[in-house]
């Protein structure tokens, strides 16, 4: 049975504690990234014909699955699935279910190793964003929030050649995900290429 109940309470428990807890430096990988994911991962779920209790299991990995950036930027996936852990059995949530949900927070660690289709639907929802119009502005966020993190500046050819690295490498696992998304996201790395390119002539 897809059960609304338990997914009410995760999404009370991980709003809250995203609101209140993540500091202003979050810029990216705050509480609307995450309703994105969890709305993007519902798309492709019913998209991808899972059923409803796998449907259950997505979203409320994709509720967890940067909760961890709370408490640690380097083992955020670890983290959060500490906190999905806790809070599932604390409800007595079935134990079968959380080791599927903390497969699919697991899965999102770079390079992504999803092991099967939940866990390809988190990846990639994740990710979408590379497959967007609005690419670069999302990119901006995060970009400020490595600075941010990391206590550093990012110029411009360098987050240019890491962003084309990652567009480079990823790939889309679901069909719907190739076919919504994969289009743009070779529109984006041309975008990139033609701005780095530029920047490089610049430069020399």
């Amino acid at each position: 049975m897809y059960e609304t109940s338990i997914l009410n309470k995760v999404e009370k428990y991980v709003g809250e504690l995203l609101s209140d807890l993540i500091s202003e430096g979050k810029l990216y990988h705050n509480l609307q990234h995450t309703l994105e994911v969890v709305e993007v991962s519902t798309e492709i779920a019913l998209a991808e014909n899972l059923i409803g209790e796998e449907i259950e299991i997505v979203k409320i990995a994709a509720w967890f699955h940067d909760i961890g950036y709370v408490t640690s930027w380097e083992e955020h996936e670890k983290e959060s699935a500490n906190y999905a852990h806790i809070f599932l059995g604390e409800r007595a949530y079935p134990a079968l279910k959380v080791e599927k949900i903390i497969g699919c927070i697991i899965a999102t660690k770079l390079p992504q190793s999803p092991k099967n289709k939940m866990e390809e639907i988190l990846c990639d929802s994740d990710l979408h964003h590379l497959g967007l119009p609005d690419m670069d502005e999302k990119g901006n966020l995060l970009r400020r929030e490595i600075e941010i993190n990391e206590k550093r500046k990012i110029s411009d050819i360098e987050w240019l050649r890491n962003t084309m690295q990652l567009l480079t490498s990823h790939k889309y696992f679901t069909d719907y995900a190739k076919r919504k998304f994969n289009n743009q996201k070779e529109i984006n790395l041309l975008n990139l290429k033609t701005k780095l390119e530029l920047l490089e002539k610049i430069k020399n």
